[in-house]
Parts: structure tokens; C-alpha cells; sequence
């Protein structure tokens, strides 16, 4: 009887919203767009910065110095928060079941991207990253078939604008950052295989946000909690995998004096770690809060083009016409999914 007065009320509520309160509803809305938005330049701006490294260092040596350098900013981010609203414990048993949730978002981040790393050692990053990058998509048919959150056609729309842009922009980015020859024949399969199951891993790492934020959990904490795990995983992920396959330990070695012994090294992927994890990640975050994942999600996958706008302006590098063939598809998509 509770729930059911609260649904007339909640109706009643919404047909006498004053202009004011939907205003204020438009606004934040908006806000949610431009966390997305927000999101995507700082990944942008970290793709950029392990460009510029002067140093190539393998998967676990990336994610430990990215998390090394993240989690303390975040934890002085979360401190302040706590000081601001004293009323929020981030270590109160009501945040422990979610706890277990958080851990299955950290592995399945961690996963997703181990094998977007294998798909580049099998073909060219233009032949894995548009693959990989069609993970909005995964996130959405979990969404839906879960019943987590409503989607209309502007929304299915605006997803497939923004994937097609992001693949087009994907297609010249091996003119400037592909590191591996293209190949054919098994390696090409086993990458396409890869890829798909990258996007589909990342695609289960939104839906596990989804959940934990419906819960009300601050994204400042969630993401704190997250990077924490994603690095302890990288940790005995690093520490046993290379003693179990000793073949493979040159790309998944634990040992950091590579990478510990230059400077300039630490210093953009310590600044990647920043940008992409600690501020990037939350601002994603807020943006599932606000305006749901199904709407931030295809948004902040613009990050090719982002990184093509801060190459072209500080690498000086090319832009084609299907850099803008890209960014027009990307709009009409993001437009497709403001309006909805």
C-alpha cells in the first residue's frame, strides 16, 4: 500500500511539475551529458600520453603505475569529500555488499583490457580498436535483457551514430599510432575473436556500475574502491601468470625496473594513470548516475576522436575525411541521445 501511494504520488508529483523543476531536471541532465563528454576528453587526453611515452611498457607495468599514481589522488579526493558531507562513511557496512559487485567491475575492466592488448599483438590497432570500441553496444542488449534501463529509438539510434563514428575514425588511426604489422589468416581470426570479447568484457564492467550506482553509492568512492582492486589484481595477476607461462613473461612480467629507472616514463603514464582512472573514471561514473548507461556510455566511446583533435592540435598530426565524416556521425548521434 506503501509503494503504491508512492507511485500516485510520484505521478501526481510529475503532472505538477512546476517549470522551475523541470528546469532544474534539464539542467542536470545536461550536466550528466558533459561529465560524458568530460570523460572522453580526459581519456582522450591519456591516449595522448602514452603516445608521447618515450618508453613501451607491458600490460601489468602499465596498470600498476597507472593505478600507483591514481589511487592516492583518489583517496585525497575522497577525504575531502568526507569532510565536506561527515555524514557519509565510504567504510560503513552498507557499502560492503557492494563490495563484491565493485570486484567484479575491477576484473571484468582488467580482462576486457588484457585482451584488447593480445587482439594488437595478433593485428594492426585500426583492425582491433573499431572492434573493441563497439562495446556500447554489448553494454546495451546487457541493459535490456537485464531490464535495468528503458531504451527507446533515439537512444538506439544515437548508440549506432556514435559506434559508426568512432569505427570511422578509428579506420586512419593506424597512420599514426599502429605499432603492430597487419597480419592474416589464424592471427587475424583469433584477433577479431579478441576484440569482440574485449567490447564484451567492458560491456559487463558498465552494467556491474549500473548496478552498484542505483544503490546510491557515491561515484567519488565507487571509483576509489575499484582502482584499488584493479591494481591488487594487477598485482597477482603479474606475480603468477608470468611464473605459470615463462613464455609469455616479457609481456606480462610484474618487474618494474624498466619502467621505475625513467623518469619521463613515470611521469606520463603516472599522468595517464590520473587523467584516464582517477578523474576520467569518475566523471564516467557520475555521468551513468545521472543520465543512465545507456546514454553515457556511447557518449564517452568518442575517445578516438578526442584523440585525434589533441593529436592534430599538439602532434600536428593528419586529419582526413573520415576524421570528419566521424565527428559528424558522432554529433548526430549525441543529439539523437540529448533528445531522448
Amino acid at each position: 500500500m506503501h509503494q503504491f501511494a508512492n507511485k500516485i504520488n510520484l505521478k501526481y508529483t510529475q503532472f505538477e511539475a512546476s517549470p522551475r523543476d523541470v528546469l532544474m531536471e534539464t539542467l542536470l541532465f545536461l550536466f550528466g551529458v558533459l561529465l560524458s563528454f568530460s570523460a572522453a576528453f580526459c581519456w582522450g587526453i591519456s591516449a595522448l600520453l602514452v603516445k608521447i611515452s618515450v618508453i613501451k611498457v607491458n600490460f601489468v607495468q602499465s596498470m600498476i603505475l597507472r593505478g600507483i599514481y591514481a589511487l592516492p589522488v583518489l583517496f585525497i579526493l575522497v577525504l575531502i569529500f568526507v569532510a565536506l558531507f561527515p555524514d557519509i562513511n565510504p567504510f560503513a557496512p552498507i557499502y560492503y555488499p557492494i563490495i563484491i559487485i565493485t570486484i567484479l567491475s575491477a576484473v571484468a575492466l582488467f580482462f576486457g583490457d588484457l585482451f584488447y592488448l593480445i587482439s594488437l599483438s595478433k593485428a594492426d590497432i585500426s583492425f582491433s580498436f573499431p572492434i573493441s570500441s563497439s562495446y556500447p553496444f554489448f553494454a546495451a542488449m546487457y541493459l535490456f535483457v537485464l531490464g535495468l534501463e528503458e531504451f527507446t529509438i533515439p537512444i538506439i539510434m544515437g548508440t549506432i551514430l556514435v559506434v559508426s563514428g568512432v569505427i570511422a575514425v578509428s579506420k586512419v588511426q593506424s597512420t599514426n599510432t599502429a605499432r603492430i604489422t597487419n597480419v592474416k589468416g589464424d592471427k587475424k581470426s583469433l584477433a577479431f575473436a579478441l576484440s569482440i570479447l574485449s567490447a564484451a568484457t567492458w560491456g559487463i564492467a558498465v552494467v556491474t556500475l549500473k548496478i552498484i550506482l542505483v544503490q546510491n553509492v557515491h561515484p567519488l568512492i565507487l571509483n576509489f574502491y575499484r582502482i584499488l582492486f584493479i591494481l591488487l589484481i594487477a598485482f597477482l595477476f603479474g606475480s603468477s601468470f608470468s611464473r605459470i607461462f615463462p613464455t609469455l613473461h616479457e609481456n606480462f612480467a610484474l618487474n618494474l625496473n624498466t619502467i621505475l629507472k625513467n623518469r619521463t616514463a613515470q611521469i606520463t603514464m603516472g599522468l595517464s594513470g590520473i587523467t584516464a582512472w582517477a578523474v576520467g573514471g569518475t566523471l564516467f561514473l557520475g555521468a551513468i548516475q545521472i543520465i543512465g548507461a545507456n546514454r553515457a556510455t556511447p557518449i564517452s566511446a568518442i575517445t578516438p576522436l578526442v584523440g585525434s583533435l589533441l593529436g592534430f592540435i599538439f602532434l600536428h598530426e593528419k586529419w582526413t575525411r573520415w576524421h570528419l565524416f566521424g565527428l559528424i556521425l558522432i554529433i548526430l548521434g549525441s543529439l539523437f541521445l540529448i533528445s531522448s
